[in-house]
């Protein structure tokens, strides 16, 4: 979810976008709906969530009126940097080997505020979260994605891309972008707004 997400996505070609959330995970029978509205051959799914792949695995298994290859994207920032780097040149199955070899170069960290006190920190203060584990617990959005990209080793990444979330204004951003542009000159930054719930930063070095 998110208007932003959703219309970088479409601008990238996705032809369908099943949208979704916390604890709103589409069941099979939207992706086989997907599935016929496409009407190809072969289609590429982009789970885009953990706790999905299973299902998406799942309509591909049982849909039979095309070739349905799901790609193992984890969340949404790994889905817009396979999108970004899909060669159609290529055969469907050298794109499916090159995305998967692809996303093993990335990394994705999420800055979120906590809704309740922790070991890592008070209620209110703002989470960086990379690999499942709170690794930061400070004052301000943009100091926890600061830190976050410290911990996630941005200075050996060539581009840094932030989604923007609904809860994080276009000030912040910009103020974002100066500090990062000053702490990582060697990297690449580039700020989208994502508008997506419940992550203010989602932050993808690639």
């Amino acid at each position: 979810s998110g208007e932003g997400l959703v219309r970088t996505l479409r601008e990238m070609g996705a032809d369908e976008i099943i949208e979704g959330g916390q604890t709103m995970n589409p069941p099979v029978e939207r992706f086989i709906e997907a599935f016929d509205r496409i009407n190809a051959e072969s289609i590429l799914v982009f789970p885009n969530n953990s706790n999905i792949l299973l299902t998406a695995r799942q309509a591909a298994a049982l849909y039979d009126k095309a070739r349905i290859e799901v790609i193992c994207t984890r969340n949404l920032a790994e889905g817009y940097y396979a999108m970004a780097n899909i060669d159609t040149s290529k055969t469907v199955e050298e794109i499916v080997s090159s995305l998967d070899e692809c996303l093993e170069g990335t990394a994705t960290g999420l800055v979120s505020v906590a809704v309740r006190d922790n070991e890592a920190g008070l209620k209110g203060d703002w989470l960086g979260i990379y690999d499942k584990d709170i690794v930061c617990s400070l004052p301000s959005k943009n100091e926890a994605l600061l830190k976050l990209a410290s911990v996630m080793g941005c200075s050996s990444h060539d581009v840094a891309v932030i989604f923007r979330g609904e809860g994080a204004g276009s000030d912040e951003a910009e103020e974002l972008l100066v500090a990062m542009n000053r702490q990582y000159p060697r990297t690449e930054t580039i700020i989208i707004e994502g508008n997506q719930p419940v992550y203010d930063y989602i932050l993808l070095l690639c």
